[in-house]
């Protein structure tokens, strides 16, 4: 038995936790601004290859209780860090369906160097991918949900 929110898992269906609130979307609107409900569906641990130098890149996509985002992410090796390891980190708000970021950086661990960019993720409903858009002219990267129910 698992208890999440309003519902309790036991193997095989699920059942309410709590009687007094009727479905998951009212126990959202308790819990979230309407706005951030919206942005669910980015959170998630999205994963994809970097058009630039193939490398594998992993983000991580969560939300606070104020409906901010955060993102930490990962390659395999990154362009900007001469080919070496980092991380990247950043914070966003949804604005018109996107997710908008003003303080990615990146930050390469062996040369001690940290870079600053924008950065965007759009949803493409076509595909079920989050596009990230790097500002100064980088080829985007299409990110798919790691294990997302079926």
């Amino acid at each position: 038995m698992l208890t999440v929110g309003i519902l309790t898992y036991f193997p095989g269906r699920y059942h309410r936790a709590d009687p007094t609130v009727k479905s998951i979307k009212s126990w959202l609107s308790l819990k979230w601004p309407k706005m951030a409900r919206r942005g669910l569906s980015m959170v998630w641990l999205w994963q994809g290859v970097d058009p630039l130098d193939g490398s594998e890149a992993l983000r991580s996509i969560t939300m606070g209780q104020d409906g901010d985002f955060n993102i930490v992410g990962s390659e395999s090796y990154f362009s900007g860090c001469g080919s070496d390891r980092g991380i990247v980190e950043a914070t966003g708000r949804l604005e018109q369906g996107v997710l908008v970021t003003r303080d990615f950086t990146l930050t390469c661990f062996e040369i001690n160097k940290v870079l600053f960019v924008e950065v965007s993720y759009v949803p493409d409903r076509r595909n079920g991918t989050l596009v990230e858009v790097i500002g100064g002219g980088f080829p985007p990267v299409v990110l798919h949900r790691i294990g997302a129910p079926r």
